[in-house]
């Protein structure tokens, strides 16, 4: 679960300027404080967030495994496509198949294509990162996807993630945690304390602003470490698009 594509973002902005024989207020012209929230601090509106967020975040099967993915709208040769992001190990027993089954946060199923899959395992020597991402296709026009990616987060900023973890109690039922990024850890990504368990992997990992920081893929035995959770670095997902381009 393949030439580098340019990721394009515009922006246009129209100012309206009127004209008025009344000499305008001399106070609207003064400038207005604008709050900047701190990302270490936790959003002042979690409901909406969490309610902005929520249709983005999609379940995964693959034979007797379920996962977590996340959609994201990418340009691809200039033109904008939906995918969904997961891990390489929730759809690895489907490779041979090429498709998956997907259920969005209604419940509504259908399924995807395994576009390129990518495994590696991180090497101090040779200084190559853990790899553990998988890019989906939908059988569907539209995704829901989540249209803000940030860049490497800071040890403390505040976190929240979405999954569907499998386990007796929530199994198929779309979870939120929040905690911070607890380490920088190296070659393995980023570290967090918000809670994960069994399905998580795949799961999208935000900051207080709905950006995306990281994907979930991999935790601890909670007997052996509890309160890490281990994250893959958006810098991944740029290389998994740049696999992509060379299999077209």
């Amino acid at each position: 679960m393949k030439s580098l594509s340019k990721l394009l973002a515009t922006c246009a902005v129209f100012l309206l300027v009127g004209c008025s024989q009344v000499a305008p207020d001399q106070t609207d012209s003064l400038p207005q404080e604008v709050f900047v929230q701190s990302l270490f601090d936790a959003p002042k509106d979690l409901e909406t967030l969490v309610n902005r967020v929520s249709a983005a975040i999609y379940e995964i099967g693959c034979g007797e495994y379920v996962g977590s993915g996340w959609g994201v709208t990418l340009y691809v040769k200039g033109e904008p496509e939906d995918f969904i992001v997961t891990n390489h190990h929730v759809v690895e027993d489907c490779l041979g198949e090429g498709g998956v089954d997907v259920w969005d946060s209604n419940g509504s199923f259908f399924t995807a294509k395994i576009l390129v899959a990518i495994h590696q395992d991180d090497d101090l020597d040779k200084d190559l990162p853990s790899i553990d991402l998988a890019l989906l296709k939908a059988d569907r026009k539209r995704l829901a996807t989540l249209s803000e990616i940030s860049g490497n987060p800071g040890l403390g900023n505040w976190v929240m993630t979405m999954s569907y973890p499998d386990n007796y109690m929530s199994s198929g039922v779309l979870t939120m945690t929040t905690g911070v990024v607890s380490a920088d850890a190296g070659l393995q990504g980023w570290t967090t304390d918000a809670g994960i368990n069994p399905g998580s992997s795949g799961g999208v990992a935000l900051n207080l602003r709905g950006q995306v920081i990281g994907t979930i893929y991999a935790g601890f035995n909670q007997n052996d470490i509890n309160d890490v959770a281990f994250m893959q670095p958006i810098a991944n997902l740029w290389l998994l698009l740049a696999e992509l381009d060379k299999s077209d």
